[in-house]
């Protein structure tokens, strides 16, 4: 039986227990209960987001938090937490968003150590759209690097050209440059040109909740990948986001698992690998 979730506590602790076993947690990940309590009591007083709940025999056995945007037929999950009977109750919970929000498109993430997870979502033969390493950086271990490039944080005035590059790589995101021109004022972007042109970009989202910075994506044309670019982009956001009085206390980097020349920058810079993530996609 499915039920919407009305009140905390009927779920906050059976839904941390869940989140602290790696084996059995989803993303994003909650690094205390008082974060994961807000999260669960904005769903509950939210019009585009809804936390429910899964029982059988009056015993709880799964949460669901997921949320939706109506204009661009776009929903995911913040948590998808199941104690056993991982196929049934997900089976449950995948009827009743798809009765809800059909033909949207449908995004999970969980963390690459939940077996029982991968194998439900790929028996279902939903997309994995990504596979990634997921590392941290804390500003006490911030390696400052020289900057060899000129790399320049993107104006505004400037946007409708960066628009071109973003897509080439990002069109497929939900961080496409539409939307990112809508929400301009939460993103940093710096880029990266020869004779005039953008050939590599990194964009970095500001989560002031958390005083952090989340990159969502870093991209070079073919022919500047050999040049060390990406370490420039990198230590050029890190740089101003570690400026004194800043506010920002970490630094959080999904990287794809074959980007090993990212990875190799982000580690030299201080950054410590956290967990793997995966992401799967389906239409509802």
């Amino acid at each position: 039986m499915i039920k919407e979730v009305k009140e905390i506590n009927e779920v906050l602790d059976f839904a941390w227990n869940i989140c602290q076993d790696n084996k059995k947690s989803s993303y994003p990940k909650y690094k205390t209960k008082e974060d994961l309590k807000s999260n669960i009591e904005r769903a509950i007083n939210s019009d585009i987001r809804k936390i429910i709940a899964c029982y059988k025999n009056n015993e709880l056995k799964g949460v669901c938090i997921y949320f939706w945007i109506n204009e661009d037929k776009y929903s995911q999950t913040e948590a998808l937490l199941i104690e056993d009977d991982y196929d049934i109750v997900a089976d449950e919970f995948m009827d009743y968003i798809g009765d809800e929000l059909k033909e949207y498109d449908f995004f999970i993430g969980v963390t690459a150590y939940n077996e029982k997870a991968i194998q439900y979502l790929e028996n279902r033969k939903m997309e994995c759209i990504e596979s990634s390493i997921v590392t941290l950086l804390y500003k006490k271990n911030y390696k400052p690097h020289h900057i060899k490039t000129s790399i320049s944080l993107l104006d505004f005035n400037e946007f409708d050209e960066y628009a071109k590059f973003h897509d080439k790589y990002a069109g497929n995101m939900y961080w496409d440059s539409k939307h990112i021109k809508k929400d301009f004022d939460i993103f940093d972007i710096y880029i990266y040109k020869e004779n005039g042109i953008i050939k590599g970009s990194i964009f970095v989202r500001k989560i002031k909740k958390q005083n952090q910075k989340e990159v969502v994506g870093l991209f070079l044309d073919d022919d500047v990948r050999k040049k060390n670019i990406e370490s420039d982009l990198i230590s050029e956001m890190l740089k101003d986001a570690y400026k004194e009085y800043s506010g920002i206390d970490s630094v959080l980097y999904f990287i794809e698992e074959k980007d090993e020349d990212e990875l190799k920058a982000v580690i030299d810079c201080g950054f410590e690998i956290q967990d793997r993530y995966k992401c799967y996609k389906c239409i509802l």
